[in-house]
């Protein structure tokens, strides 16, 4: 319909005395309106065209991403509000796409919401706030972490509501008899934070936050319904609504599955995916499980399999450039990820970091990187693929809040790092250690859980590690166990010489450590 439209248009202006296009392109749900004047002796030139132009070649995958994302910022969508006209009917418009691709959309309404909502882009210590629930609450922000964010009261209360949320699914179904009652998620939220409040009521597109994950996940659609053999495990694909009011989405879902969380064995979420740089993806959320990051490199290098040759294109067979994948060490409890992993689903948010306007009407389609995205959603298929088709010893596994809080902090008291500053994100405490402001080449137990790999070990809160296989605990060092993560690194056989009491012992870690 797009290229129908456009050569009509490209007529027009060749024969301005024939065709008068007297409205505006406009995109409906099911097609376009438009409104031609057109001579009656013309009338056969006319449907020629529109026969002509369906005929011809289906849009690439560049021209699918860009007529989605236009789509999702046009003043139909009106910033795609929760509960709005607008957030409607981007609704609808996904709805639309999976039907063309041959897939019945799973529609989940709902009136819930959770009694708390996150208030602003990063309280202290990057814990959401709760509040209480009000009727005209301030700005609802989904807590991503930002640069700078807009001032509070630029917004319509995002508690308005004029329909019900409304979460939009599509089911790949599995075909292995073992497997095929296990679910892959992948999910991206379509909703944003409508008009800005005021005289102007200037809309806020939301293009990066979050058409550009969502045109992402559509390309997904797309090229899972042209597989030839169905994955081993279901495949869900899920649109969340209510992100912006405090996860209401994807928190939902963990209420309504569609099928048991007990069999869900991983998680993606993605969210602005649009201003790709330097071929770098950050990944939150890689902490969540065991083997996670060298699940993620098999699935950015070489195809080995898995995808069964699906792959789009399948690296098994094509030149394939791998992104760089930078992993980040925050958690990030405020974004649609975090509710599949509170329940105990190894889940991730893929992001390409905060780079031009957020919660802002600047924030505009022509901003983005359409190819970052085509090669992100490549790489994203080919993940999902992976996740789908691999045995169950090759998957990430679940870490417990215990394990994960081994991993959670470094008091940075000297100015290290175990990981790169993110530009506009807060510089993460990693490691569970204290790197002495006193003591120069020490680190500092301060917290060792019970059956950890540490505490198998015999190392104890308080304990003060000197030196690892014979080197000094330096910036060097300390950046090496940020970069590797203290669980994966202790599992492997170190030597580390640590002081108990006052008392200097030699301990090894891995799986002979005592």
């Amino acid at each position: 319909m797009d290229k129908m439209v456009r050569v009509l248009v490209s007529y027009s202006r060749i024969f301005p005395s024939y065709f008068d296009v007297t409205e505006q392109v406009w995109y409906k749900t099911l097609g376009i309106t438009m409104r031609f004047r057109i001579p009656t002796r013309f009338f056969p030139l006319f449907f020629l065209l529109f026969a002509v132009s369906a005929q011809g070649q289906p849009d690439t995958d560049l021209e699918t991403l860009r007529r989605h994302v236009e789509v999702l910022t046009s003043e139909e969508c009106a910033g795609r509000l929760a509960g709005s006209e607008g957030g409607r009917y981007a609704g609808d418009y996904l709805i639309a796409e999976l039907r063309k691709m041959g897939i019945e959309p799973v529609v989940r309404e709902f009136d819930w919401q959770p009694v708390w909502a996150i208030t602003q882009i990063q309280s202290p210590g990057g814990i959401p706030k709760p509040v209480e629930f009000s009727v005209q609450p301030p700005v609802y922000s989904s807590g991503k972490q930002a640069p700078e964010s807009s001032a509070s009261g630029n917004f319509k209360g995002l508690q308005y509501k004029k329909y019900p949320y409304r979460n939009i699914h599509c089911v790949f179904k599995g075909n292995d008899a073992e497997l095929s009652g296990e679910t892959v998620i992948l999910s991206a939220h379509y909703d944003h934070v409508g008009r800005e409040s005021g005289g102007q009521h200037r809309i806020f597109p939301g293009a990066n936050d979050n058409a550009s994950g969502v045109a992402t996940v559509l390309l997904v659609a797309k090229y899972l319904a042209a597989l030839k053999t169905p994955p081993s495990r279901t495949i869900v694909l899920a649109f969340w609504d209510g992100e912006e009011l405090g996860l209401c989405g994807s928190t939902y879902y963990t209420r309504a599955p569609l099928g048991p969380l007990k069999q869900t064995v991983f998680g993606l979420t993605l969210d602005m995916l649009g201003t790709l740089k330097n071929e770098t993806l950050y990944v939150v959320g890689w902490r969540s499980g065991r083997g996670m990051r060298q699940f993620l490199s098999r699935c950015n290098s070489q195809c080995d399999g898995p995808c069964g040759g699906q792959c789009n294109p399948c690296t098994a067979t094509d030149e394939h450039e791998p992104l760089n994948l930078d992993f980040v060490y925050p958690m990030w409890i405020n974004s649609d990820h975090y509710p599949l992993y509170m329940k105990r689903i190894p889940s991730l948010l893929f992001f390409t970091g905060f780079d031009g306007p957020y919660h802002h009407p600047d924030d505009t389609q022509d901003r983005l990187s359409y190819e970052g995205m085509e090669k992100i959603a490549q790489f994203v298929q080919n993940a999902i693929l992976h996740a789908a088709n691999e045995p169950a010893s090759q998957l990430p596994t679940y870490r417990t809040a215990e394990q994960l809080s081994l991993l959670t902090g470094l008091d940075d008291l000297q100015g290290a790092t175990g990981t790169k500053k993110t530009p506009g994100m807060r510089n993460p405490r990693e490691l569970k250690l204290r790197k002495s402001s006193a003591e120069t080449d020490v680190l500092i137990l301060r917290d060792v859980p019970e059956h950890s790999v540490l505490w198998r070990s015999g190392l104890r809160p308080n304990d003060r590690i000197y030196r690892i296989d014979g080197k000094a605990v330096d910036l060097e060092a300390i950046d090496d166990l940020g970069k590797r993560g203290t669980e994966d690194f202790f599992e492997e056989p170190h030597v580390l010489e640590v002081e108990t009491d006052g008392k200097i012992r030699l301990v090894q870690t891995g799986p002979n450590g005592v």
